[in-house]
């Protein structure tokens, strides 16, 4: 994983070796993600619904703003 480190302390090659450990998490992440196929490509109904991590809200949810 990540170290908690200063990188101001750390060698040239443990600061390397921590980038490319992020990329590779970030990487690996990408590759776990859902694909979305082709029907959703081309904006059928189908393209709406929401990925399982997907941030969207349910229809029954209300926004409710105030002032003041």
């Amino acid at each position: 994983m990540t170290s908690i480190r200063d990188p101001n302390l750390m060698t040239a090659a443990e600061r390397d070796r921590e980038v490319a450990a992020l990329f590779s998490l970030a990487f690996l992440r990408m590759r776990a993600r859902p694909v979305l196929g082709e029907s959703a490509k081309s904006g059928s109904p189908e393209s709406r619904k929401s990925a399982p991590d997907g941030l969207e809200l349910s229809g029954k949810t209300r926004l409710s703003v105030t002032t003041g």
